[in-house]
């Protein structure tokens, strides 16, 4: 019999070991592609299931957007010109709010662990 915590653990893994259908644009190419974005506009297209997407990303510098999938993506917030948004959803490098939310989420639970130890 399975016990509860390897059925969660391979809960937890799936959504890790699926592709991601991502946009993928640049905003240098397409004004589509920049805040706010126009998902059906000239330039921008999605990657599709057959890839290796593991993650979808926003990238943003000088306020020039880049939306694209990758395999791997690290998240920064370095300075108010230059950001990547990274997502683990289908098309979830659309939105803007978005990211704004995840990031405080994420500070939000780093706050909290820092409270516990």
């Amino acid at each position: 019999m399975i016990n509860k915590l390897t059925v969660l653990c391979i809960l937890v893994s799936l959504p890790m070991s699926m592709t991601l259908n991502c946009y993928t644009c640049s905003g240098l190419i397409s004004t589509a592609c920049n805040d706010p974005f126009n998902a059906t506009g000239s330039g921008v297209t999605q990657t599709g299931q057959n890839n290796n997407n593991t993650y979808c990303q926003k990238d943003a510098f000088l306020g020039i957007i880049t939306r694209s999938g990758s395999t791997s993506c690290i998240a920064t917030n370095s300075t108010s010109l230059s950001t990547t948004a990274c997502c683990q959803t289908d098309l979830c490098n659309a939105a803007y709010s978005h990211y704004q939310v995840s990031f405080l989420m994420l500070i939000g639970f780093i706050a909290a662990l820092t409270r516990i130890y």
